[in-house]
């Protein structure tokens, strides 16, 4: 888990399963607001 700057967090994971391209690092990127999550991207 890293800050991604600008009241956003970013957090990696790895997975792996029977799909094309397994294993994958999937990027989980949370904007926060107010300590909620506002946002969520996801990229490949």
């Amino acid at each position: 888990m890293r800050s991604g700057g600008r009241g956003k967090t970013v957090v990696t994971n790895r997975v792996a399963g029977n799909f094309r391209g397994s294993p994958v690092n999937l990027e989980f990127v949370f904007g926060l607001e107010r300590n909620k999550i506002a946002s969520l991207e996801i990229h490949a």
